[in-house]
């Protein structure tokens, strides 16, 4: 009689050795996993390997979690997932990314045999996480199968059969669809960034290092018994409950009385709650109590290593009072921003603000969670959330400005994290109370303007042709710190008034490339994804203006509501002559300049009316970087 087996097992052994074909019932619910998912779990992959730098043969792996499967049956010959879809489906849009990207490294470095064997020899069955591949090698299905009333399935094997994944269609994407693409996108971005050396580790380690509990069971039957043990059967014990036994114990030797210990309790518990978002998402405990230390102790721990810094700290009874109580109002706002709602972070300012004041702090907060998505910024905000109102805008500046200046150097997001450490270690340590809040600022901009070195002679030559995500978080950014277009946040991410990423000389060369001032396809094709060759449209104007002159799109450009598109057709209009909006619009209109009023290196005006030419993306380029580097000064 066949029994439920349940093994650990790592990717290379689940989709190559063991060779699972896996089936998506119609019971599954939709992939609800988004890009702010896939940055988590890539960020915990780059710590649990330190940065890719160490060899997958020195590491003990990562638990990725449970899947639980039925076995093939003569109706449906795959292995159908019970427990598991979002991890699974994720897995493989990782192996996807990945192995994109090793075939163009590949194709980087055909002129170096040696090279070129490294690159494939480390590319090895990678597509096989994601393809199910005959003896020849031939593709004959996808790992992953969907049923048909699973319809984001089709979307998810779309995505899969494209090469380079950089032509998806995202018209009228609907919500899982969207979350698919995002998961990808993030994957694929995060992949970029990586070096060589941290790519060659991070191929091994993904196929040897992250590793599943795969539990198998012979019916239908068994299976959902299973998953309802695995999912239903008492409280699962969580990492804070082993935190909380640390200083209960010590709250009942130093001998506290009830009421002592109900108050932690209280403070203990509705901590706890803080961390549930919503019923189905959950801020996981290592995660925030990360961003804590870093925040209130100036030291970056690793997730493994929290419990057992925890334990070492030696707090007194008293201190883990107190310290319950800080996580708990703590914890309070940090999941309202993790929500998206930010009124808890603007009312917990020791001052008296008004309304203005209010926005203005909302806007900038946004920008850095909705626009930048830079997560690590919550530690260096958790210390100023009980500060006054000058100081959290300070604060708040200086975070956009050195979290954009990284983003723009074309740097990864770690050293964000690396350098908030030393920012809040010397900040915390300090004695001089009367000038190390001014000192702090300092340090991130000094940290912040080494960047803008990286990037100022180069950054309108940087090619975003695989980056085209960061490309649109770059130019979003633009538009609403540089030119104050609001709209910019409230925009919805999908549907037809999303905002996208134009090209403005089309992606697709036409047979008159001369006319764009191009001897010829790969050099077009290269300038086509700079900077100052993209802007920003809705999506339901984009699908009009595409591969067509730029002189046809001129009237979308100059009716579009993002100032930094129709500023290219026309200086922004505003006839009052004195205040506020009038210096605003001065300022947009100083920067964004009109395509009537480029020019070449030696100052000639270009002539561009018609075309959008290499010249005219040269010169749009530097301007942007200009303004830019105004931007973060």
């Amino acid at each position: 009689m066949d029994e439920i087996t349940s093994d650990m097992r790592n990717i290379n052994s689940i989709f190559v050795e063991k060779n699972y074909t896996l089936y998506i019932p119609v019971f599954q619910r939709e992939f609800v996993w988004d890009q702010e998912v896939a940055e988590q779990l890539m960020n915990d992959f780059n710590e649990d390997s330190n940065s890719f730098s160490i060899d997958s043969s020195e590491l003990p792996g990562y638990l990725l979690g449970n899947i639980v499967l039925i076995k093939p049956t003569e109706d449906t010959p795959y292995y159908s997932v019970v427990d598991g879809q979002q991890r699974l489906i994720s897995l493989t849009l990782l192996a996807k990314a990945l192995f994109d990207r090793l075939i163009l490294k590949i194709a980087e470095t055909n002129s170096d045999e040696s090279e070129m064997r490294t690159w494939v020899r480390i590319q090895g069955d990678l597509d096989k996480v994601y393809s199910v591949l005959n003896d020849e090698n031939e593709w004959i299905g996808h790992r992953i199968r969907f049923n048909d009333y699973l319809k984001y399935g089709n979307f998810y094997s779309e995505l899969i059969s494209l090469e380079g994944s950089e032509d998806t269609q995202t018209e009228s994407l609907v919500k899982a669809e969207n979350n698919i693409l995002e998961v990808y996108s993030k994957f694929r971005d995060k992949i970029l960034e990586l070096d060589d050396i941290q790519l060659k580790k991070f191929a091994n380690y993904f196929k040897k290092n992250i590793k599943l509990i795969v539990t198998v069971a012979p019916t239908e039957e068994k299976a959902f018994q299973l998953f309802e043990v695995l999912n239903s059967r008492g409280r699962v014990l969580e990492p804070l409950d082993l935190i909380k036994n640390i200083f209960l114990q010590k709250i009942y030797e130093d001998d506290q009385n009830e009421d002592q210990r109900s108050i932690f309790n209280r403070n203990w518990f509705e901590f706890s709650e803080n961390l549930e978002i919503t019923r189905h998402k959950v801020i996981p405990s290592s995660t925030f109590l990360k961003h804590y230390i870093m925040a209130r102790y100036g030291e970056n721990k690793r997730k493994d290593k929290l419990y057992t810094y925890i334990k070492s700290m030696e707090l007194n009874s008293s201190e883990i009072i107190d310290l319950s109580k800080d996580l708990n109002r703590t914890s309070a706002i940090y999941r309202d921003v993790e929500k998206k709602e930010y009124q808890s972070f603007i009312d917990s300012t020791n001052d008296s603000i008004d309304q203005a004041q209010g926005d203005l702090l909302k806007i900038k907060i946004r920008i850095i969670f909705e626009i930048l998505g830079i997560t690590q910024f919550h530690s260096l905000l958790i210390p100023f959330y009980f500060e006054s109102f000058e100081n959290k805008i300070k604060v708040l500046d200086s975070a956009i400005k050195y979290g954009a200046a990284v983003l723009f150097a074309q740097r990864q997001t770690n050293v964000i994290e690396n350098g908030i450490e030393r920012f809040l270690s010397e900040y915390i340590n300090s004695e001089d109370d009367e000038n190390k809040f001014e000192n702090l600022i300092n340090m991130i901009n000094d940290k912040k303007n080494s960047y803008i070195q990286d990037f100022r002679n180069n950054l309108y030559m940087v090619n975003y042709g695989n980056r085209k995500q960061k490309a649109l978080t770059l130019l979003k950014f633009i538009e609403i710190y540089g030119n104050n277009n609001i709209s910019v946040l409230n925009a919805p991410k999908t549907g037809i008034n999303s905002i996208t990423l134009e090209h403005m000389m089309p992606q697709t060369p036409s047979n008159t490339i001369s006319e764009n001032n191009f001897e010829d396809s790969n050099l077009y094709n290269l300038y086509v994804n700079y900077i100052g060759n993209l802007t920003l449209l809705k999506k339901s104007d984009n699908s009009g203006v595409q591969n067509i002159s730029f002189g046809n799109k001129r009237g979308t450009y100059g009716s579009s509501l993002y100032n930094m598109t129709s500023n290219i057709i026309a200086p922004l209009q505003n006839n009052r002559s004195s205040g506020q909006d009038y210096d605003q619009v001065t300022y947009i209109n100083s920067w964004n300049i009109q395509y009537t009023e480029l020019s070449d290196a030696e100052g000639n005006p270009l002539d561009i009316s018609e075309h959008w030419t290499k010249q005219a993306i040269i010169s749009r380029g530097k301007k942007i970087t200009d303004f830019v580097i105004e931007l973060l000064h």
